[in-house]
C-alpha cells in the first residue's frame, strides 16, 4: 500500500464544501485540457454540474458522440433528466487525491453566468506534484511492473 501525505489544503471558497463531477460510466469523468495537462472538472454547485451534464448529453444527441475535450461550445438545454451522465459528490481532499494519484489536474468551477452568447465560467486551476518515487510506485501498482 502507498501512503501519501495529502497536499496542503486549498481554499475552495469555504472550506469543507463539496465538489461535484460529471461521469458517464465507471471510467469516464468529464475533463478538459486548459493547458498541457488533462484536468478533471469539479463544480461547486450541483445544479451547475447538472446543467453542464445536460448540455453534454444534448451535444451527444445532436452529434452521436461525446464532445472532445477542447470543444468550445455546447448546446443550451432546458432542465432535463439525465439519461447517461451521473453527478458524483466529493470531499475536496478526496478529489485532490484522486487527481494526484491519476496524474490529472483539477479545474474547479466556482460560478457560471449566462450571457447572450452562452455561459461564462469562473474558476480555478490546480496542478498536483508528487515525488518521482511516488509516481514510480503508482505506475508499478497500476501496471503490475
Amino acid at each position: 500500500m502507498i501512503t501519501i501525505r495529502p497536499p496542503a489544503p486549498k481554499k475552495y471558497g469555504g472550506g469543507g464544501k463539496k465538489l461535484y463531477t460529471i461521469h458517464t460510466g465507471t471510467n469516464m469523468i468529464y475533463s478538459t485540457l486548459p493547458s498541457d495537462i488533462i484536468s478533471v472538472v469539479g463544480f461547486k454547485q450541483k445544479s451547475q454540474a447538472q446543467l453542464v451534464a445536460c448540455m453534454l448529453e444534448e451535444y451527444k444527441r445532436n452529434n452521436f458522440s461525446w464532445p472532445p475535450m477542447d470543444e468550445p461550445y455546447l448546446p443550451t438545454c432546458d432542465e432535463c433528466e439525465l439519461k447517461e451522465a451521473e453527478i458524483s459528490e466529493w470531499e475536496p481532499t478526496e478529489l485532490d487525491n484522486f487527481c494526484a494519484l491519476n496524474m490529472l489536474g483539477l479545474v474547479t468551477i466556482n460560478d457560471m453566468q449566462q450571457t447572450n452568447a452562452g455561459y461564462n465560467f469562473q474558476g480555478d486551476s490546480f496542478g498536483f506534484t508528487l515525488t518521482d518515487e511516488l509516481y514510480r510506485k503508482i505506475l508499478e501498482l497500476k501496471f503490475n511492473l
